[in-house]
């Protein structure tokens, strides 16, 4: 039966969830299948009025991962790009390798490629998005529209008054709840977006002399079933032992 140690432990409806927000160590203590996220640092925005905004970090996602080796194992998390021009950072665990978004075009420039690729700007003129390699693309522009930045669940879109051009995320319900992983970051042209801390979401394209365009960090979650009897007095399933199930 599946039993780790480290990061942020909750237990929701017999199973025990790991969270690591920060690079730091899984420690596997009993070999075994879980469910598993890797998901890495969301791509900066662009900065000018028309400028493209940041694809959200790529994700790594699997109902039934085996965790095959003990000890303690090192986790990266990849953060999300504070920088103009920089994708973000990867998220690495075992052999698996989250990319970082792609950053957001500015107002003469296509987006960039990565887990999910970066929206483009727009000067007047047609440019495309990155391409995203464990996401979606970011989005084209033309004319005066710049592109929003590609999500885990949808591809960035060219901006309009009434569309700010950023790619859906993916909804998965690992943590115990469900929750959306990976939105692409707004286009400047035509409005922006706040990235949530550890969510993976490209930064907002940032307006001249506004605020903005930083993506933010990945994550790491796991998730297995905490080991259950039968208790034969009740006919009911109940905890093994007298142990937190948060260790």
């Amino acid at each position: 039966m599946t039993k780790c140690s480290g990061g942020t432990i909750t237990v929701d409806n017999g199973y025990r969830i790991h969270k690591i927000t920060a690079t730091g160590t899984l420690t596997i203590l009993e070999r075994g299948y879980v469910e598993l996220l890797l998901l890495a640092g969301g791509g900066s925005g662009g900065a000018t009025t028309n400028a493209g905004g940041g694809g959200a970090g790529g994700y790594l996602y699997y109902s039934s991962y085996l965790l095959n080796i003990l000890g303690a194992i090192t986790v990266t998390i990849g953060l999300g790009s504070t920088t103009l021009g920089v994708n973000g950072g990867n998220s690495a665990f075992l052999d698996l390798l989250a990319y970082g978004g792609g950053f957001g075009g500015r107002g003469n420039e296509a987006g960039r490629a990565g887990g999910c690729g970066g929206g483009a700007g727009s000067a007047g003129n047609a440019y495309s998005g990155g391409a995203g390699s464990q996401g979606y693309a970011g989005g084209a522009s033309s004319g005066w529209a710049s592109g929003g930045g590609g999500g885990c669940g949808s591809v960035g879109r060219k901006s309009s008054s009434s569309d700010t051009g950023r790619g859906a995320g993916v909804n998965l319900s690992i943590s115990g709840t469900s929750e959306e992983y990976g939105i692409g970051g707004a286009a400047s042209s035509y409005g922006s977006s706040t990235p949530r801390a550890n969510y993976g979401d490209g930064g907002s394209g940032k307006q001249t002399g506004g605020t903005g365009y930083q993506g933010s960090a990945g994550v790491l979650i796991v998730r297995y079933r905490i080991m259950q009897a039968h208790s034969a007095s009740r006919g009911r399933l109940r905890n093994c032992g007298n142990v937190d199930p948060r260790i």
